[in-house]
């Protein structure tokens, strides 16, 4: 990373959790606490109460639009985001596409999948000098021989053509990224190609548009290049209300978009099966030792959360894993086993908001 901030505030708004969970990854290692919306209206519930120094809104989404939500933030009562540097995220970089945000209210924008040293580059332009501590450390050369290392729990994929698995890590930042998001757009295959299909159905040419959108930023994001472009046609066409070219594609476009499944799942069915193994094989050792173990004892789980919750602050996984592993030594109380887990699952996705909820309900 070129710097830290640790206490920068920044929002990123976007309907597809894929975009979000990205933007998190590459800007981990800056500490920047990052709060995020799925969508317009969530957002402007986060700006009524809460000054950013930055804010990214996605321009394309269900409901209001990144340009709607914009208007909507500048004209709150309480102006708490009035004068926020504000930056919209695109998936489609057009001539004449940083005069026409600027003209809409934006301070700038980025191209999405959105690279890494672009993003950061805006951030040390935009965030308050006070607030950036530069390291001048650029670990590009080490991203790079990360992207050509494609971990052996990828080769099934090696040799399907519609897949570029150097670009999708190349997006993501790292494999260890790229694999949750792979993830994610495995498990919402079905979901994601049901609700295009509904609308086609229905003959919702808007809402039609607005979802093709999404899918071809997911796409995109994990080196799914070609029906990404097919993506791209029938989103345009949408735009255009060309009902011709959506009627002689749709069926293909979905057919082939599910098509993907079957060729994901040689990878995550074989890893859940051995994560289920591993998990009984740790159980069965759990239950051998934990009884031996001392339990801790409030106060001391009072610090655990303490920890915790400084390092979700920071958007800080790995921090936090460290949290519970400096108490492995110890027996979790039955009234705090669940709320463990539940955190550091949340941990391991990077939802810091979810582990701050968790603890301020405890």
């Amino acid at each position: 990373e070129k710097f830290t901030a640790p206490d920068a505030d920044v929002l990123v708004v976007d309907d597809n959790p894929m975009n979000l969970t990205v933007f998190k990854s590459l800007l981990k290692r800056t500490k920047i606490k990052i709060d995020t919306a799925d969508s317009g209206d969530e957002a402007l519930q986060m700006t009524q109460s809460k000054m950013y120094d930055m804010i990214f809104l996605d321009h394309m989404m269900p409901g209001k639009d990144g340009i709607e939500t914009l208007h909507e933030i500048k004209a709150q009562a309480e102006g708490l985001n009035d004068c926020t540097v504000t930056v919209c995220l695109t998936a489609n970089a057009i001539s004449g596409a940083r005069e026409q945000y600027i003209a809409a209210g934006f301070d700038n924008y980025l191209t999405k999948p959105i690279h890494p040293g672009k993003l950061e580059d805006m951030l040390i332009n935009y965030l308050p000098g006070d607030k950036l501590l530069i390291t001048g450390e650029d670990d590009d050369t080490t991203d790079e021989d990360e992207q050509e290392n494609i971990p052996d729990v990828l080769a099934p994929l090696k040799e399907q053509d519609w897949i570029d698995l150097s670009a999708g890590i190349k997006n993501s930042g790292t494999s260890e990224y790229y694999l949750p998001l792979l993830k994610i757009f495995y498990e919402s295959i079905e979901e994601d190609t049901g609700i295009v299909d509904g609308f086609y159905t229905d003959g919702n040419i808007n809402d039609y548009t607005i979802k093709v959108h999404a899918m071809k930023s997911s796409a995109r994001l994990i080196g799914a290049l070609d029906i990404a472009d097919e993506a791209q046609l029938l989103e345009n066409a949408g735009k255009a209300g060309d009902w011709d070219y959506i009627n002689q594609h749709h069926k293909a476009f979905i057919a082939t978009y599910r098509s993907f499944k079957e060729p994901l799942s040689l990878v995550f069915t074989e890893n859940d099966k051995e994560d289920i193994v591993a998990n009984d094989v740790k159980e069965d050792v759990k239950d051998n030792t934990e009884d031996d173990m001392p339990e801790a004892d409030a106060e001391l789980m009072d610090t655990v959360y303490e920890e915790v919750k400084a390092s979700a602050e920071a958007s800080d996984a790995e921090s936090i894993e460290a949290v519970f592993a400096e108490i492995e030594g110890y027996r979790i109380p039955d009234s705090d086993a669940e709320l463990c887990q539940k955190i550091r699952s949340a941990a391991e996705n990077s939802d810091f908001e979810a582990i701050l909820t968790l603890l301020s309900e405890r």
